[in-house]
């Protein structure tokens, strides 16, 4: 063999391991093993409004059916002008490891997790934006101890045109027992009215809504607010017809939205840092988004508590401010306790009766004074408490409104304490409870709207009493029966009206209550044949009344009531003939239907 031939054939020889070498890392590239590890991210809404939330949650998955994964970690990344919310509510179902993240950061690391063969957990945490656009919410660096994961992305769009929702507290720092008032507030950027509200308030432990609310709204009369069972949330919702009287915010602009309120109030149980929070709420019918709001609450353990019992107390009445003191300092007996409560600074005529209290706290302490009540000579032992109360009388001509009663020169052996606060609220109005007699409920069916109507105040009575209630269109129900003339303990006039087109209402009016009297009556109502599957609610708008010569009214709205709907199956049948004969033979037609939103 010639020395060219032998050239040729190394040649032809290292080329032909060239593309052997090639080819095999093609294959290797074609059929790479797929990572095990997984991370997903879900918005529970997608889309928002400038400057409220959403809620974020990122599955960790192990899909090996036979392989634990360790030592887990992986990074989260917020772009530009997207954080972390205030209220960050965040979790971690993972058993092991650790995670970062703080409220306005831009980032979240985990590290050290483990997942079983098959298994899965869930992080979860509130982010925010501060500008409209779309934005891809990355998570990057998934590995462990054998395996490394893929990237993976999640889409916010933020809106600075759809309606846009604010939660607020008036005192974000309470004493334990305590109240404060929590207000939502909505805003409306766009030119045109809006409509089909849908949300809730929700509260977490430690705190409930006031059993005495002072629960109002001025969004529009079709919004109805529906307190829970459990005092822990209020849902709100508002009627999704184009018509400018069902609105619940007219037209606004960019620089100067339409807004309204709702208000609450939320009283405290225990001690501690709350987030409050609603849900992701929606208008349109749900159609538009506009996330979640939040706020924060702390709620302390002071040296003086006090708290006004009942929270709402009629002009006249006499309630009783209970008090307690607690010594937190376990090493040292506190001596010389003083404190000093204006009562009358808070609410002019206010004064304390009953008093002088003699050792209320520790012997030879003195409880004084009316107007203004001070403390001398209290004593307690490290980490012990003591509780009295004081009897105080609401002055006869005291306003409607809240009060705040402020607590100061706190002082005692050990140290001086920082000035507390508690709140109240005055109101004589009359208040309502409505209620549906029957269940279950189905289209079609007539119901009965029960009311209860209550003279709140002990020593006046109420006259010239005015209530209207919204029954809507009658494509949900129609008035059937009024409760006539005199339904109310010998007085009262029941009518209906129809503000707009196609929308009723049950007006009542000249109804007459004695000091602490209550009446009850009944409206009946046929629900529509062709009523779909759902909730449906009933509102009642603001009382108005006279007492003592004196105008009041009720929060707005003054009751609701609601029924849930599920439309059962029906059937009709006729003869296909309308005339027979004796002995012949005939056909029956049957119709079964069962409508298309039924709930099974």
């Amino acid at each position: 063999m010639t020395a060219m031939l032998k050239k040729t054939l190394i040649r032809l020889s290292n080329a032909s391991r060239l593309v052997y070498i090639l080819a095999l890392v093609a294959s290797s590239a074609a059929y790479a093993v797929p990572s095990d590890l997984s991370l997903t991210g879900n918005l529970s809404s997608p889309t928002i409004s400038v400057n409220n939330s959403s809620t974020l949650t990122y599955t960790l998955s192990n899909s090996s059916s036979s392989n634990s994964a360790s030592a887990i970690g992986f990074t989260i990344n917020l772009p530009t002008n997207v954080v972390i919310a205030d209220q960050t509510n965040d979790s971690m179902s993972c058993g092991s490891g650790d995670y970062t993240l703080s409220a306005g950061g831009n980032s979240v690391i985990a590290s050290g997790y483990q997942l079983g063969q098959g298994q899965n957990c869930q992080l979860v945490f509130n982010i925010t934006a501060s500008a409209a656009g779309v934005f891809n919410i990355t998570s990057t660096e998934l590995s462990s101890s054998d395996d490394i994961g893929p990237d993976s992305s999640t889409t916010l769009t933020v809106s600075d045109t759809n309606v846009f929702a604010a939660l607020s507290l008036s005192s974000s720092s309470i004493s334990a027992g305590g109240s404060t008032e929590l207000t939502l507030a909505l805003f409306n950027p766009s030119d045109a009215s809006v409509y089909g509200f849908s949300g809730q308030i929700i509260l977490p432990e430690g705190l409930v809504i006031s059993s005495t609310t002072n629960l109002t709204s001025d969004c529009g009369d079709y919004m109805t607010l529906a307190q829970s069972a459990d005092a822990r949330s209020i849902t709100l919702s508002s009627q999704n017809s184009p018509f400018e009287f069902f609105a619940f915010l007219p037209p606004g602009s960019v620089g100067t939205p339409s807004s309204c309120s709702v208000i609450i109030d939320v009283l405290s149980s225990g001690a501690g840092n709350f987030n409050l929070t609603t849900s992701d709420m929606t208008y349109s019918g749900g159609s538009i988004k506009i996330g979640k709001a939040g706020a924060s609450l702390s709620v302390q353990k002071q040296f003086v508590n006090m708290v006004l019992d009942p929270f709402t107390v009629t002009p006249g009445q006499t309630a009783n401010l209970n008090v307690t003191l607690t010594n937190f300092d376990r090493s040292n007996t506190a001596n010389n306790i003083t404190f000093t409560d204006d009562l009358n600074a808070a609410l002019t005529g206010l004064i304390a009766t009953g008093l002088p209290l003699n050792n209320a706290c520790g012997s030879g302490s003195v409880v004084s004074g009316t107007g203004s009540v001070s403390l001398t000579n209290g004593s307690l032992a490290g980490g012990e408490s003591c509780s009295f109360t004081i009897p105080v009388t609401v002055p006869v001509g005291a306003s409607i409104g809240s009060y705040t009663n402020t607590v100061s020169n706190i002082s005692s052996s050990i140290d001086t304490y920082p000035s507390v606060t508690n709140s109240f609220r005055v109101s004589n109005a009359p208040t309502l409870t409505m209620s549906v007699v029957e269940s279950p409920i189905t289209a079609g069916d007539a119901i009965t709207l029960r009311y209860t109507l209550t003279n709140i105040d002990g020593a006046n009575a109420v006259s010239d009493l005015t209530v209207s209630t919204v029954i809507g269109a009658t494509s949900v129900a129609s008035i059937t029966t009024l409760p006539g003339s005199n339904f109310c303990n010998g007085s009262g006039i029941s009518a209906i009206s129809s503000p707009t087109i196609d929308s009723f209402n049950v007006d009542l009016s000249a109804i007459t209550l004695a000091a602490s009297e209550s009446c009850s009556f009944d409206v009946g109502l046929t629900l529509s044949e062709g009523l779909n599957s759902g909730s449906y609610y009933f509102t009642a708008q603001q009382i108005i009344a006279t007492i003592g010569g004196n105008s009041v009214s009720s929060k707005s709205p003054s009751a609701s009531a609601s029924i849930i709907v599920d439309t059962a199956p029906s059937l009709r049948f006729s003869f296909q003939d309308n005339v027979m004969l004796p002995g012949a033979s005939g056909f029956i037609d049957f119709e079964l239907s069962h409508h298309l939103n039924a709930s099974a």
